[in-house]
């Protein structure tokens, strides 16, 4: 493998294990959904997932010259790892995905539900608010 190869290689590595990083916190993310809805803390995690993209984009900025000087040498060397990592980190960013999908239905589903329990309440305490105005007749 060629030094091109090897850097990017070792490079991507690092971010494979953010991505699994990432993956864990979209996981935990879930979990607190499914059990006990907190949107309070999916939104921390968010974050956390954020400064870890942050991250990957700084790794990003600083191997882009590498990537540039491999793409001009494409065909001219195989690097069947190098392709298998891209290809895993490929598949981690589509679970993310999915996976983050399902976190967002699920609290857009909370929040409605939350809605509808808060406006099941207000009628009802103004209905008890009617019936001491005007007394029951």
């Amino acid at each position: 493998m060629s030094a091109l190869a090897t850097q990017l290689t070792q490079t991507y590595r690092r971010e494979e294990e953010l991505y699994m990083r990432i993956l864990r916190l979209v996981e935990q993310q879930e979990r607190i959904m499914r059990e006990t809805p907190d949107p309070h803390a999916v939104l921390a995690l968010c974050q956390d997932v954020e400064h870890v993209l942050d991250e990957i984009a700084g790794i990003e900025r600083g191997i882009e010259p590498t990537k540039h000087r491999w793409e001009k040498r494409n065909g001219e060397e195989d690097a069947p790892e190098l392709d298998d990592l891209l290809g895993t980190i490929q598949e981690s960013i589509e679970r993310i995905s999915q996976k983050q999908d399902r976190v967002r239905q699920s609290l857009m589903a909370y929040m409605k539900e939350q809605q509808r329990q808060s406006e099941s309440a207000r009628a009802g305490i103004n209905a008890r608010k009617a019936r001491l105005a005007y007394g029951s007749r």
